[in-house]
């Protein structure tokens, strides 16, 4: 639909301030329209979700007015998805729907206010009024990233995030498998949906199939689907992640932690892009695009055996690596900031800024646990803080000491009086708890064999001393 434009009369309050209305009922289309009018804004209106979202992606808008019920899916999804496009976004929820519950559903996901139909005009208007108020006093960290490139959800301007950037943008209009390859935390499910979200599909759904998360047995319904009846306890229809990614894209994330006895199916499947759900049957045909991830490189999981070479060669026609946190330390600030601002909004917190002296501890530190473990400790301090400040004094490590450097300095001070059994398992469960308790993973990353993690481990729970 063409987009309503304010009179030549009308006065913006807002310089070039647009409004996209998401509602599938045309009189109040019409009247929420009028409204935004009058404030001298701009108001698109789309139908459904899937309108929304294809008309987001080509340009974010300082405002939305969502409808949580709408014709092709639930309104709680949409606001995720817009908000990982463009997180200063402010949202305002208008439902019929009276639930206290829904309305706290909806601000913890991210809207900016909640409204129960009808609403008046003047109501509609003081809330738009705050929210584009609020737009202009928080750090405007999506236009910053614009200025420097960044796509989708990321954020940073760091050399190797531009260039990253750029593979995204290039690899997006093509339909090639992408494989990409990161440590955990670097944001590779940011990644591949942004890939999605710049491509031809980006109105089509984006399905995550977590391989690492797959039973041998649950495969086929998985990714498949069954019909009623076929399974114990399948008392409907299931549709699996090919079905229910046909049109748009599905991320096989982990796939180097996928079974090597199920790497066969999904290579059929693959070469087909047909499939049959447990219990059809006949077969069907989709129509997909195929984003693959892994914590290490494809080919060295090819030379260790725990990938079959021909499913890499069908999946690796395009490589992309994500950098870790560690080799961009310049976009620590702009990211911490970012999560500073948005937990603090969440938990109803009064932080304004991070000390110089916690920036720079920030930056000192090795993040083995990337963007994510950055993430879980500034919302950790947010928690058990209570602002304006964010000090040094309130960064956390995983095990509620104070967060520092471990590579030396006063931080090993940490360390005092504690035997090296002990520090080593603090380190060991440090690990675990920023790379997802992925076994495999923590070994690598210390130059142990799995093996001897794993004893470790139970010698930890099961006697609680440390194996000799």
């Amino acid at each position: 639909m063409m987009p309503i434009v304010p009179t030549p009369s009308s006065k913006p309050f807002f310089d070039a301030a647009e409004v996209l209305i998401v509602e599938d009922i045309s009189s109040l289309q019409l009247v929420y329209a009028s409204h935004v009018q009058k404030m001298g804004l701009t108001a698109h209106i789309v139908d459904t979700a899937k309108q929304a979202l294809s008309l987001f992606t080509q340009k974010p808008f300082s405002i939305v007015l969502l409808d949580l019920m709408l014709p092709d899916g639930d309104g709680m999804e949409l606001i995720d998805r817009l908000l990982r496009l463009a997180p200063n976004t402010q949202i305002i929820v208008i439902t019929a729907e009276r639930s206290p519950e829904r309305a706290v559903t909806a601000m913890r996901a991210g809207a900016f206010d909640y409204l129960t139909k009808p609403v008046s005009e003047a109501r509609l208007q003081s809330v738009v009024s705050r929210a584009l108020s609020h737009a202009r006093e928080i750090r405007p960290l999506t236009r910053d990233a614009a200025h420097s490139g960044a796509v989708g959800a990321f954020i940073g301007h760091a050399p190797e995030m531009l260039k990253l950037y750029d593979r995204i943008r290039q690899t997006a209009a093509s339909d090639a498998s992408v494989f990409i390859v990161g440590e955990s935390g670097t944001g590779k499910e940011i990644c591949a949906e942004a890939i999605h979200l710049l491509s031809p599909r980006a109105s089509n759904p984006f399905v995550v199939f977590d391989c690492s998360a797959i039973r041998q047995d649950r495969f086929d319904s998985e990714l498949f689907g069954h019909m009623r009846g076929a399974l114990p306890g399948a008392i409907t229809d299931h549709a699996g992640a090919a079905m229910r990614a046909d049109g748009g894209t599905l991320f096989l994330d982990k796939l180097t932690e996928l079974d090597p006895a199920l790497q066969g199916k999904l290579l059929r499947f693959l070469q087909t892009q047909r499939v049959r759900p447990v219990g059809a049957a006949e077969e069907r045909k989709v129509d997909l695009r195929i984003i693959s991830a892994s914590d290490i490189p494809p080919q060295e999981a090819v030379e260790q055996g725990k990938l079959r070479s021909d499913l890499f060669y069908r999946l690796c026609v395009v490589a992309i690596h994500i950098p870790p946190l560690r080799n961009r330390s310049e976009d620590i600030p702009a990211l911490a900031e970012h999560f500073l601002t948005e937990f603090s909004a969440q938990e109803q917190r009064n932080f304004t800024r991070i000390t110089p002296q916690a920036l720079q501890r920030l930056k000192s530190a090795y993040w083995s646990g990337n963007v994510r473990e950055l993430m879980n400790m500034i919302r950790s301090a947010v928690i058990l803080n209570c602002g304006p400040d964010l000090t040094a004094d309130m960064l956390p490590t995983s095990d509620g000491t104070h967060m520092g450097d471990m590579s030396g300095g006063n931080e090993l001070s940490m360390f005092d009086g504690q035997s090296l059994a002990e520090i080593e398992r603090r380190i060991i469960e440090y690990r675990l708890s920023q790379n997802d308790h992925s076994v495999p993973q923590v070994a690598r990353g210390l130059h142990i064999a799995p093996s001897t993690l794993y004893r470790k481990l139970e010698a930890w729970k099961t006697t609680g001393e440390e194996p000799t």
